[in-house]
């Protein structure tokens, strides 16, 4: 957004970018899923993704990945349009045993603690939410070169970056990261998620600025807009 802002003659000192802030304490102290149990995966690599069931996360090309990675289970937490399009092709690519569709889920944080592997095959995104979670809780993540991404995660630090729209890559990320050649995340590597207290500091201040340059609109230095990344 700040990048089309700048595109169109906004000057990036007029521009306050505040990334998405997450409640780290609904993560940290959360309980462990019982779906390892529920679903009989007590000795099964769980690789979990989260978003709207839209083209623009990307299922299609996971399922397509998933295909040729034989001994893991997937779980799919979300709801949306093409859910019946990606049920088929679950189906059809006869993974209807190892790809569960869990629709829109109020326990991400347990999921995420008992998952082995977060995976995020977006086509575009702003600054995820989902992704800021998923390393909050120090899963490894496998996630697309969108350009937010490249921000938080390192390659082989504290996940995996492929290609957009490469079944064949993402296929072998998974094996990666079941192999264990990615660890868990690093704080020291990656830029920690803020938390929400922080975030509205963040935005106090800017409104301050913003209330600051109405009383003085001659003021050039004035910041004139803020943009909070959303997912």
């Amino acid at each position: 957004v700040k990048d089309s802002l700048i595109k169109n003659g906004i000057r990036s000192s007029r521009i306050v970018v505040i990334e998405n802030g997450i409640d780290l304490t609904r993560y940290i102290n959360a309980s462990p899923s019982r779906i390892r149990n529920e679903m009989d995966l007590k000795d099964s690599f769980i690789f979990l993704s989260v978003g709207r069931l839209i083209p623009q996360k990307g299922i299609d090309v996971l399922l397509s990945a998933f295909a040729r990675v034989p001994d893991a289970h997937l779980l799919i937490a979300g709801e949306g349009s093409e859910r019946s399009a990606l049920e088929a092709q679950a189906r059809s690519l006869s993974l209807i045993s190892r790809v569960s569709f869990l629709g829109v889920r109020g326990d991400i944080p347990s999921l995420m603690k008992v998952a082995d592997c977060f995976v995020m095959p977006s086509r575009y995104e702003g600054m995820p939410i989902a992704l800021i979670e998923a390393l909050s809780m120090r899963l490894p993540v496998i996630v697309s070169d969108f350009p937010a991404a490249l921000d938080i995660v390192r390659d082989g630090k504290n996940g995996i970056i492929v290609p957009r729209e490469d079944a064949d890559a993402l296929a072998h990320a998974t094996h990666r990261c079941e192999r264990g050649r990615v660890g868990a995340v690093d704080t020291g590597v990656v830029r920690v998620p803020i938390r929400v207290a922080s975030w509205l500091d963040e935005i106090a201040s800017v409104r301050g600025l913003m209330n600051d340059a109405a009383m003085t609109p001659a003021s050039g230095s004035a910041i004139s807009m803020a943009i909070s990344q959303t997912q």
